[in-house]
């Protein structure tokens, strides 16, 4: 993952925790500009940092290095709906899917 992925995936995560970029710097004990020239890419962001600002927007690094991380919740809450079932369930479950797809 790239420098402007990390930025890219701050934005949307402090967006969907409803979090302006100003909301979001003075939590983290920054100047309110902070948030913004990061996004805007003005420079590096640290391993602490990061953390910062992932328990801020309440998200968990395995949500937020997700390859489906704008999913990650939903693709979780279906797990765990399906580890709950029994194996004729998965079976009927399994054509259900296949039929979906062939759409």
């Amino acid at each position: 993952m790239e420098l402007k992925d990390i930025i890219n995936r701050i934005g949307y995560f402090r967006n969907k925790a409803n979090l302006s970029a100003r909301e979001l710097s003075r939590r983290l004990g920054n100047d309110e500009s902070y948030i913004t020239r990061l996004e805007n890419k003005h420079f590096n962001i640290t391993i602490t940092k990061l953390l910062n600002i992932l328990s801020e927007c309440n998200v968990n690094t395995e949500e937020f290095f997700s390859e489906n991380y704008s999913s990650y919740k939903e693709i979780n809450l279906l797990n765990e709906k399906i580890k709950m079932l029994d194996q004729n369930d998965i079976k009927l479950l399994n054509l259900f899917i296949d039929r979906m797809l062939s759409k």
